[in-house]
């Protein structure tokens, strides 16, 4: 079987696909991703495909980087594709927000996509992942200890519209494909250096394990990672079933009579979705979790243990209670939107839509996550942040301005709460709607009004918070 028949196989197995799709086409230059082009673009036809292809420009690389961009412009040309583009300083953003390179460089390249959907109404996001690129991915959580959820590795699909298409596919066969129809491709410098635990594995731990235990290895980890995935969304599901926690000031607590009769694995999943749902979860491993149990089963009817980035766990005779006694507030950075368009900003815990209106479908009444704006009052770039020291704004139907830690006191907005309440700012940071409150009646549709704005917000649930947070582990 050719590589676009085991392609399409994958792709109607999964319904990776719909007849219209507008797709992004992560574009890094690479084998992988130009062989991935090619293959949608043969496709084209069949599924009345519109490509949009992507390219992050890291600039960590110099000349290199800037060579990558103009390959990939080029080659999106010869398709007679417009190559979308951005280029950031990814050292700055390392330095500023303390992550990684390989963490920050992951962080905007699927911002950038979500937002390159959004503006280009697509509904998909496709990225040339690759089975070798699971095998690593899989091997890599396995050294440092994960359970069946990592170990699950990268999805074929992932919300909201992330498709891989050749994940069942090895990278020999992409070079094989690439050689045979005689497309170039970009070679990563950084791809050969030993200072990252991925590459180590790439190119020292897999090539010995299959040369010495296993010559089919990639293929069988990614089998393995498959069937664990499917186990570990099963399971999920069954939890979810029956996670029923109970609002607490700043967190969540659950029944301990709820817990007994199921099985640690349940119980271990469930108290894991508590302590996601209670706050910032991000540092939370199986001994954190491993602790919550044996605090369970302790004698006497009062305990708590301490957790990571101040998540607090307290056995209270048949309650136990998760949460934020210090909660971590976002430090107010402002996160741009785009209009139209859609965006998950998952430090504020929120999904964004954003859709320009005519006159006549200005809505009289709405949902408390919805605000409708007169647009061109509203003074763009628009953005999310939380609350900083001296904000005011002025609520629509009082007349006058208000301190926002006034406004949050008198709607008695849990002390815990008000650091994650997302604001919809303007450029000159003014606060257009305190999101799921009140908007600020200055910027309300009024019968000058020639253009609405509709934004909606959408609270991500523990799952999905941690599944964006959770980006796959690779470059």
């Amino acid at each position: 079987m050719n590589l676009i028949e085991k392609v399409k196989k994958t792709i109607r197995r999964y319904s990776l696909l719909e007849k219209g799709d507008r797709i992004v086409v992560g574009l890094s230059g690479g084998p992988d991703s130009m062989a991935l082009l090619n293959v949608l673009w043969s496709l084209r036809d069949a599924y009345d495909l519109t490509l949009i292809p992507a390219h992050m420009n890291y600039g960590m690389r110099g000349k290199e980087s800037e060579e990558d961009q103009g390959f990939c412009e080029q080659e999106a040309a010869r398709y007679g594709l417009v190559l979308i583009y951005e280029s950031v300083d990814l050292p700055a953003l390392i330095l500023d927000r303390g992550l990684s390179p390989q963490a920050a460089a992951r962080e905007i390249r699927y911002d950038f996509f979500r937002r390159t959907a959004g503006a280009h109404d697509a509904r998909r996001i496709a990225l040339g992942h690759h089975a070798d690129d699971q095998a690593e991915t899989l091997l890599m959580r396995l050294l440092r200890g994960a359970g069946t959820r990592g170990l699950s590795g990268m999805p074929i699909r992932r919300a909201p519209g992330i498709i891989r298409p050749l994940l069942h596919v090895t990278r020999e066969e992409i070079l094989s494909y690439l050689a045979s129809i005689r497309i170039p491709y970009r070679e990563d410098s950084s791809n050969q250096k030993g200072i990252y635990l991925r590459n180590r594995i790439r190119r020292e731990l897999i090539p010995l394990l299959v040369e010495r235990y296993n010559p089919n290895l990639v293929e069988d980890l990614q089998r393995t990672a498959e069937i664990l995935g499917e186990e570990e969304a099963f399971m999920q599901e069954e939890a979810e079933k029956r996670f029923s926690p109970m609002t607490i000031p700043g967190g969540v607590a659950l029944d301990l009579s709820d817990l007994k009769g199921l099985s640690h694995a349940m119980v271990r999943r469930m108290v894991r979705m508590a302590m996601v749902q209670a706050g910032e979860s991000s540092e939370i491993t199986f001994r954190h979790v491993d602790s919550v149990l044996k605090l369970m089963e302790a004698e006497g009817s009062a305990a708590r243990i301490d957790l990571p980035e101040g998540l607090k766990v307290r056995k209270s005779y048949e309650r136990l209670e998760f949460s934020m006694e210090n909660p971590k507030e976002s430090p107010g950075d402002l996160y741009e939107i785009p209009v139209p368009g859609s965006k998950r900003i998952p430090e504020l815990r929120i999904e964004v839509e954003s859709r320009v209106l005519s006159l006549d479908e200005t809505a009289d009444s709405l949902l408390k996550s919805e605000a409708v704006l007169d647009l061109d009052k509203c003074s763009g770039p628009l953005g999310f942040r939380t609350r900083r020291p001296g904000d005011i704004f002025y609520p629509k139907g009082f007349g006058k301005k208000k301190k926002v830690k006034r406004f949050f006191i008198d709607e008695k907005i849990p002390y815990m709460e008000r650091g994650r309440v997302p604001l919809l700012v303007n450029r000159e940071n003014e606060i257009l709607w305190i999101g799921g409150y009140r908007m600020d009646g200055r910027y309300a549709v009024d019968d000058k009004t020639r253009r609405a704005l509709l934004i909606q917000i959408r609270r991500l649930n523990g799952k999905e918070h941690e599944e964006t947070r959770r980006s796959p582990d690779i470059g």
